[in-house]
């Protein structure tokens, strides 16, 4: 399965506008299926912007619990939180092809930085 930053992105949207609580929270994005949602949850847990985990049955991912954001999952979703600069993010990547993680974070700080003049 391919990581989907757009889904990502969603995951991050979605457990950051709901209250905030330290138990695990089902996360279901609409237009995904839970087997995609559960890969994400746990690579976005693994590159250490979630806590949460994807629950298996039969060795197939059928949910994803998210307890809460990392520093760095906020971090990640203030730079990419406003959709004007996702947007303008995500052309400049489609542009250049595929980019890595930190890639797509550095450029979503940058065009923030130029937003408040710091650039």
């Amino acid at each position: 399965m391919e990581r989907d930053m757009e889904l990502v992105r969603k995951i991050l949207v979605l457990v950051a506008e709901e209250p905030s609580s330290m138990a695990p929270r089902l996360i279901a994005p609409e237009g995904y299926t839970s087997e995609q949602v559960a890969y994400h949850v746990q690579i976005m847990a693994d590159a250490g912007l979630v806590v949460g985990e994807a629950v298996t049955s039969r060795g197939r991912a059928v949910q994803a619990n998210i307890q809460r954001l990392t520093w760095a999952g906020h971090e990640f979703l203030d730079a990419a939180r406003v959709p004007s600069r996702w947007k303008a993010a995500k052309q400049l990547v489609t542009a250049a092809g595929s980019v890595s993680f930190q890639v797509l974070a550095a450029l979503l700080t940058d065009l923030a930085r130029k937003e408040v003049g710091l650039a």
